[in-house]
């Protein structure tokens, strides 16, 4: 896999697994990773939390773990879906002085259910300034062809890079990376790829004075064993073609990924450097993720101190409830999610003095019913299951109405 083709995978694998699981109903609520420590066991270090609205946005609080006591963090990412269920912005924010802050944003626009640009922008001056723009345009049979990149000078888009892709029923035959050098494309790397039974080979090129060069470049070789298995060998093609790594993925039956071992050649003799190890919800969604060293003194797989296990927690994702208007910001909850025993709620200012507040689960049972005289409550939520909560003000003249999650 090149590097481009790589960096372009990370990206889509961090902004789609947080799509409601349509076979199962379910969402990620939460990310956990924990540290294995000296005494064999794994301590907390960080999370993330996800709170969905209404309109199925939701936002990413990071939190960081201090001698076991999770305190709040300083970012966060709140993503906005179109009404097809698909990410339309992305925004990163900090907070400081009380306050979140925006700081980035990538906007999103699909044709055919295909993303064909995307577009970042950062906060600068009190409003979003355009920086990175990707366009992207498919063939006949869906391949992304053509990835054009443009940069904003000059108030208005210019050409930057451009990857043109050539594809056969068997695959990618050919990328050509371009840069857009004294107002003309320039060719700067080319990458071929060749098929043979099972097996595909990559090769890729600069341009020197001569023309197409490879001696800087590592070749991949793809073996695919089946439908359980593929092995990627990396050589290194400026030292005489010598295998240099090698990579292993092994499949469960659902076609899911649940491990990759990382070797190294030595002398011509494959080592063992690393396996990582993933386990799924029954769903199909990711459950854990960790990676063990390999022992060689003894022969077997290890957790080293430090090594990180990943954990992702899901909830029921019921929407009987999602034709009520969540009216964000005229009733503030604090904290959101909730991780202890306490909500803190400022009621809406109206010129009503008491208000009935009512808190049900997504089935529609109430398990909270309060009449408040004031603007601020609150309430013990030790007995509340993890799980989402819509909350309901009733003032006599106004319904209004928040959503909150219990993480526990």
């Amino acid at each position: 896999m090149t590097r481009f083709v790589q960096s372009i995978a990370l990206l889509l694998v961090s902004l789609f697994p947080y799509n409601l699981n349509a076979q199962a109903n379910l969402r990620l609520v939460k990310e956990l990773r924990r540290e294995y420590g000296a005494n064999g066991s794994f301590v907390a270090r960080d999370s993330a939390i996800y709170v969905y609205a209404a309109h199925n946005a939701f936002d990413s609080i990071k939190n960081d773990w201090k001698y076991n006591v999770r305190t709040d963090g300083t970012k966060r990412i709140v993503r906005g879906f179109d009404v097809n269920g698909r990410i339309a912005n992305e925004d990163y924010q900090y907070f400081d002085r009380g306050f979140w802050w925006p700081d980035k944003r990538m906007s999103f626009e699909y044709l055919n259910q295909k993303i064909v640009k995307m577009t970042y922008q950062e906060w600068y001056g009190g409003s979003w300034q355009n920086l990175v723009r990707y366009e992207h345009t498919y063939d006949a049979s869906g391949n992304r062809a053509n990835e054009l990149t443009l940069v904003w000078e000059m108030a208005s888009w210019q050409n930057s890079a451009r990857r043109i892709s050539t594809f056969t029923a068997n695959g990618i035959t050919e990328a050509l990376q371009e840069r857009w050098i004294q107002n003309a494309w320039q060719p700067v790397a080319r990458e071929t790829y060749s098929y043979t039974g099972g097996k595909l080979s990559e090769k890729l090129f600069e341009v020197d004075d001569n023309g197409w060069d490879t001696a800087q470049y590592d070749l991949y070789y793809y073996d695919y064993n089946g439908k359980d298995s593929v092995t990627l060998t990396v050589a290194d093609n400026a030292n005489g073609g010598f295998d240099t790594t090698k990579r292993m993925y092994h499949f469960n039956s659902a076609g899911l990924q649940d491990t990759m071992i990382l070797q190294q050649f030595t002398d011509g003799i494959e080592k063992n450097i690393s396996k990582t190890i993933m386990t799924y919800h029954v769903a199909g969604l990711i459950s854990t993720r960790s990676t063990q060293s390999w022992d060689e003194l003894n022969a077997q797989w290890y957790y080293p101190v430090g090594s990180i296990e990943q954990m992702y927690f899901y909830e029921q994702a019921d929407v009987s409830v999602s034709k009520l208007t969540v009216q964000d910001g005229l009733i503030e909850l604090y904290p959101v999610p909730v991780t202890g025993s306490e909500l803190f709620v400022r009621l809406p200012n109206t010129s009503s003095s008491t208000s009935q507040v009512v808190i049900y689960t997504l089935d529609g049972r109430a398990i909270y019913n309060r009449k408040v005289n004031g603007e601020e409550l609150q309430i013990n939520t030790q007995s509340f299951k993890p799980g989402q909560y819509l909350l309901q003000v009733n003032n006599g003249e106004q319904h209004f109405y928040n959503r909150f999650s219990v993480i526990r």
